[in-house]
């Protein structure tokens, strides 16, 4: 890396810091502790020192000796800087601010609230898990020092067979380093593991001497659904064992769970004796990135999109933290590359995109409820009935849908599936269009519409019950059209396929 790659990535660095202090010091006023206001001006005064010597060697007051010879632009391909297949690390964490300090602010409450983080497929819950576990100097402002709050991630996948014994000796192993210093606390935990059988009393027992030392255990369980599917609904004792622990007036412990379905609709089908588990928590759904982030992403990583590329980038991956990265690194990766043709090289990245999202797309829609489903499906096929024949009717969506099922659009909407700026609600992307129409409306065919009877088509007149079935059959008859619209016009005039 040169200097001045350097110089950039520390100013970067620290100008994402200084930001959050910054939100800290907004939040908390004049309550603010001095440390966070000297790291401010430390910080201030080292971003402007970093960007004179930046300044200095970009005008060759200074040389750049390790920079690499320059190539063609034609010729060079540039370096993909995105993470999108895997949790980024603490130092590229970007955005997610609001969600950060409601975690906090509950965590550090008189009370210790667990907090349910809920999300789609690839949004960043696993990232802000990590994110949280390796800023211990943010977590300290709020007064959860590493010496009172100890954090512990386990991902619950590593459960394997799942039994309520294993996770707690996977919680205790965990839980032992922290412990190390406190010979007491040490002594308990380890005849706990020392027990064939841990005993629930013993449990109760090691979470309040820890509160009594003044400390905290904050439970990081990522991939939570794993250890739902496991329990019994009509006698879930981990859970029950859990909330009980929680209640504790010691207060020792407190969960902060990761799930794709809010935590509420995954009790749903659990029979609990009282309370559902679900009520301990402060529900938290991560939705996609703010335009503000995605700028903060292309900022960070140094890539400078044409006014063109930016445009396709809004359209086909709007906000979402992993379909915008996949999208820009195929964007980075198709500059100079001599194999791509420029006359269709817009083509080629949205063909690749479309391909490399299909599992993707899969699961945001396997996510959703039938309602959800029923309500995406039908906003795909909306806009298409334009370009049936001119003396045709067009497809019309009841404002009593829209109304009864206000809250699935509510919840599609926060997950930015769908945008809502217009009348009519639409999908967020072409790209996600033309998978539903693929992959639902062509390969279900005429076998989709009664599934929907009780959601949707006895709200529809007759003939607005025929111009969905005429919709469905036109699709499934001349699947080319899904591509290119306008063909559907052409090819239900002549009543012939698409040439």
């Amino acid at each position: 890396m040169s200097l001045k790659e350097e110089l950039r990535e520390l100013i970067i660095t620290h100008q994402r810091r200084l930001h959050r202090l910054k939100q800290q010091q907004a939040a908390r006023g004049v309550n603010t502790p001095p440390e966070v206001s000297i790291e401010i001006e430390d910080i201030e005064a080292e971003i402007g020192r970093l960007q004179v010597q930046l300044h200095e060697i970009e005008n060759g007051a200074n040389g750049d000796s390790s920079a690499p010879p320059p190539t063609e632009p034609s010729k060079r391909l540039e370096k993909d800087p995105f993470i999108h297949v895997r949790p980024v690390p603490a130092s590229h964490f970007i955005g997610r601010t609001y969600e950060i300090n409601q975690i906090l602010s509950q965590l550090a409450n008189p009370a210790h609230s667990c907090c349910a983080i809920s999300g789609d497929p690839r949004v960043g819950k696993t990232s802000l898990l990590h994110y949280l576990l390796g800023k211990p100097t943010e977590r300290q402002v709020w007064g959860l020092s590493p010496s009172y709050c100890h954090l512990l991630y386990l991902d619950c996948h590593n459960i394997v067979p799942f039994s309520e014994n294993i996770f707690w000796r996977h919680t205790l192993r965990e839980l032992e380093p922290s412990l190390a210093d406190h010979e007491v606390l040490k002594s308990i935990l380890q005849n706990l593991l020392n027990q064939t059988d841990l005993d629930p009393f013993d449990l109760n027992n090691l979470f309040d001497k820890i509160a009594r030392a003044s400390r905290l255990v904050v439970l990081m369980l990522d991939e939570f659904e794993w250890v739902m599917k496991n329990l019994d609904p009509k006698a879930p004792g981990l859970l029950y064992r859990l909330r009980a622990l929680l209640n504790r007036t010691e207060r020792g412990l407190t969960l902060l769970i990761a799930t794709r379905e809010p935590l509420e609709q995954l009790c749903a089908s659990f029979e609990f004796a009282g309370s559902p588990f679900s009520n301990c928590f402060c529900n938290i759904i991560l939705p996609p990135f703010s335009e503000a982030d995605v700028d903060e992403l292309l900022f960070q990583y140094q890539v400078d999109l044409s006014p063109d590329e930016r445009a396709c980038l809004n359209r086909l991956a709007g906000t979402h933290p992993y379909l915008a990265q996949l999208l820009t690194s195929l964007i980075v990766q198709t500059r100079g590359d001599e194999r791509v043709n420029p006359n269709i090289r817009q083509k080629f990245i949205e063909a690749e995109f479309e391909r490399k999202t299909e599992s993707h797309f899969a699961d945001l829609f396997n996510y959703s409820n039938e309602p959800e489903k029923m309500l995406l499906v039908m906003l795909a096929l909306y806009p298409f009935s334009q370009y049936l024949p001119s003396d045709q009717p067009q497809l019309k969506i009841p404002a009593r849908i829209l109304e009864r099922y206000d809250q699935e659009l509510n919840r599609l909407t926060l997950r930015g599936l769908i945008l809502t700026q217009a009348e009519m609600p639409t999908l967020f992307s072409p790209a996600f269009t033309r998978w539903i129409l693929r992959r639902i409306v062509i390969d279900r065919g005429l076998n989709l519409l009664p599934d929907w009877e009780s959601y949707y088509t006895h709200y529809l007149s007759t003939s607005q019950k025929q111009i969905l079935k005429n919709m469905v059959e036109a699709l499934v008859r001349w699947p080319d059209v899904v591509r290119n619209p306008e063909l559907l016009r052409q090819a239900r005039e002549q009543d012939t396929g698409p040439t």
